[in-house]
């Protein structure tokens, strides 16, 4: 094997390994990605339906604190 073979052989493997750490990662960690996700809808509703019953205002005009 020349060293060229040698280098393209060596960069499939790295290359390969690379991706397949990529993809062991996002399978590991995609229950705390849902997770966040829900509870960024959560809070969502909870601002929302807090804010059509009255109890946070946003004053966005002169009476600006």
């Amino acid at each position: 094997m020349d060293l060229s073979a040698a280098i393209q052989t060596y960069l499939v493997i790295h290359g390969v390994s690379t991706v397949g750490a990529v993809i062991v990662f996002l399978i590991r960690n995609e229950h705390r990605i849902t997770k966040l996700e829900t509870s960024l809808n959560n809070l969502k509703e909870s601002h929302d339906a807090l804010t059509d019953h009255g109890t946070i205002r946003h004053d966005f005009g002169e009476n600006k604190l």
